[in-house]
């Protein structure tokens, strides 16, 4: 008998039923092998309004595993399409260094016992494929026809390699990522010199908020003790154990710590192979099937959308570890106000930069969407865009329109109108929303 999980409610209700066969996954377009664009074709500005400021947040594109199973030699991750040069240069004492170029390759060797059960190939753990660099390079291109071509909000050709401010994580993937969307944006023959070097601005590990760091916040652990210990999670807990069972037995992953209270861990490498066509993980002759791939990523969605948004200890969950991201994104539009109004009144010159990009994970994404409460909490595909565009009326009045996916935003409840949200309201909202200075510290 296969288990397969009936998603209903807006992803909220969970229940299993006994079915013979597999159904198709999802009833609509959703794909989380790749997040959809925005088009020129469909974009249509905000009605009597022009656009005064544009930030981006994005998921990194297509990549190899970043928790492989115990036993994951039958499958081969390739990442060498993909050249990574590095080049040190500066001066120090009155010395002058300047290093060249080099390459970094991977190398898996084959006949060491400690690789026999890792992948072939050429990736390491969760290394951008060269699938995920052209997802974003695609992207950048459609943002190019948005605010390029189409509105002229933003140049046509990159006169500043410091024109922008570019924000990853300190992560292979997610500064790949930012750089492809850049080379889409802005193509070589699109910038001013071709020997430019764009800074793309990172933060120490021990302080970054583009992770989802549980480590890095102690308070974490108390308040998802709790959560999961809800009648609902508990409920939700036994219905997937059979699951659970099954794929333990095949991955041989019972005694892995972190897949004890959570599917996420299960989901990492088969959605992975899935995307990739590849065949699933065996162990002899017992196999994950595509059925129970599909109920173990229906599973995910149910987890997710109860602890990112509807569990009452969401928003607390939420806000001490991806809140920073939004509160920064909050106060960089509101210090962007602030000038617009001053010179409208006064006259001058903006210092705020025009486009801002956040380059994150799946777990920044689903935090943000959840501190925003968004309709639809699916695990955010590879390569999703989340675009915050601040439009200016002609009675000087500022306005927020949020897209996702190439789609204005849906809500569970409308806090605002993501069309056209008047940008004080929104500034409310994320304040209540995102954490206070001490927030990550234990309570006594």
């Amino acid at each position: 008998m296969r288990f397969l999980l009936a998603l209903v409610a807006g992803l909220s209700t969970l229940e299993i039923v006994a079915v013979n066969g597999a159904p198709g996954l999802y009833s609509d377009a959703y794909d989380y092998c790749q997040a959809p664009r925005p088009s020129s074709k469909d974009y249509k500005p905000m009605p009597n309004a022009k656009l005064v400021h544009l930030q981006l947040l994005i998921r990194h594109g297509d990549r190899s595993p970043v928790y492989p199973n115990p036993n994951e030699h039958d499958v081969t991750w390739d990442c060498d399409q993909i050249r990574d040069h590095s080049r040190m240069y500066g001066s120090y004492q009155g010395v002058n260094f300047d290093s060249g170029s080099f390459e970094y390759d991977v190398v898996i060797p084959q006949v060491n016992a400690l690789s026999e059960n890792f992948w072939k190939g050429s990736c390491v753990n969760g290394q951008l494929t060269a699938r995920g660099m052209l997802q974003h390079m695609k992207l950048g291109k459609s943002l190019r026809d948005i605010y390029v071509r189409k509105l002229g909000y933003l140049p046509e050709k990159l006169k500043d390699p410091r024109a922008f401010y570019i924000r990853s994580s300190d992560v292979w993937r997610t500064k790949q990522s930012v750089q492809s969307l850049l080379t889409g944006l802005y193509p070589v023959k699109d910038r001013a010199s071709s020997h430019w070097t764009i800074p793309i601005v990172f933060e120490p590990t021990e302080v970054e908020t583009l992770l989802f760091s549980k480590v890095r916040c102690p308070r974490y652990g108390e308040i998802s003790d709790r959560m999961i210990n809800t009648t609902y999670y508990q409920n939700y807990w036994k219905k997937v154990a059979p699951l659970k069972k099954q794929l333990d037995e095949i991955l041989d992953t019972g005694s892995i710590p972190d897949r004890q209270n959570t599917m996420v861990g299960y989901v990492d490498s088969i959605r992975a192979r899935s995307c990739h066509n590849k065949k699933l993980p065996c162990k002899g002759k017992k196999c994950v099937t595509e059925a129970m791939s599909h109920t173990l990523f229906r599973a995910i969605d149910v987890e997710y959308t109860y602890t990112h948004r509807d569990a009452k200890l969401a928003d607390e969950v939420n806000g001490v570890l991806i809140g920073w991201v939004l509160k920064d994104i909050k106060e960089r539009m509101q210090i962007a106000v602030k000038e617009l109004q001053n010179v409208s009144k006064h006259g001058g010159k903006l210092s705020a930069k025009p486009f801002e990009v956040f380059s994150g994970h799946d777990d920044t994404m689903t935090g943000v969407l959840g501190l925003l409460h968004a309709k639809d909490m699916r695990w955010p595909p590879y390569a999703s865009n989340l675009l915050f565009e601040l439009w200016q009326r002609k009675d000087n009045s500022y306005h927020l329109r949020i897209i996702f996916n190439g789609k204005v935003l849906a809500l569970k409840e409308e806090w605002c109108n993501l069309h056209s949200c008047p940008v004080e309201q929104f500034f409310k909202y994320i304040e209540s929303k995102t954490p206070k200075k001490d927030e990550c510290k234990l309570v006594a």
